[in-house]
């Protein structure tokens, strides 16, 4: 009985271990920290073309109420729940930016395998995939790159990202216009290509 609660307790404790370092991710290395700041200058590069600040521009313009994005965002997170495809979730996968970084993606075999552009308000405007909802402006990785206008480049944690099911970081870049930031692409960088 004793060898059976032994055992049971090890195994109980084994499980927790291993829980735990699951929790905590991959550890960020001073090597992975400069692959980082490599892609970000990469992603950096890709937000100052035209067609980045041009349709970050004309999304800003049509002048949407925080409202209006939040009502967006519960009608997208209640069709991406249900697996559903909206109009609007269509025009941001096909949006010619939605299609470029898509195409980012197989360029790199599968680096990139998730990317969104934004606005000033956090609103999806272009995605390679789609995202679990629409407005990005109250999550850390929109707010601190986005730095209230000031704009940086800003790393999340390395996470499990369960459409892909690969180990990401996100990397989060504003796109500045003018010395100000107008939106924020964000890019998962799969983390076993960090190496």
């Amino acid at each position: 009985m004793k060898r059976i609660a032994l055992v049971l307790l090890s195994l109980g404790l084994l499980a927790s271990l291993t829980a735990s370092l699951q929790a905590a991710g991959p550890s960020i290395t001073p090597e992975v920290q400069a692959q980082m700041d490599a892609e970000a200058k990469v992603i950096q590069q890709w937000v100052a073309q035209p067609q980045f600040i041009d349709a970050v521009k004309a999304h800003n313009a049509q002048g949407l109420s925080l409202g209006e994005i939040k009502q967006r965002d519960a009608a997208w997170i209640q069709a991406a729940s249900s697996k559903q495809e909206t109009a609007l979730m269509k025009a941001c996968l096909t949006h010619p930016l939605g299609e470029w970084l898509s195409t980012k993606n197989k360029e790199g075999r599968g680096r990139y395998p998730e990317a969104f552009l934004t606005g000033n308000q956090g609103a999806n405007i272009a995605m390679s995939k789609t995202t679990s909802d629409y407005w990005q402006g109250d999550e850390e990785k929109w707010l601190e790159s986005f730095a209230d206008g000031s704009g940086k480049v800003y790393y999340g944690e390395p996470e499990l990202d369960d459409s892909s099911r690969a180990m990401l970081v996100q990397i989060s870049v504003p796109v500045m216009d003018a010395g100000k930031a107008i939106g924020v692409l964000v890019v998962g960088v799969r983390f076993s290509a960090l190496k």
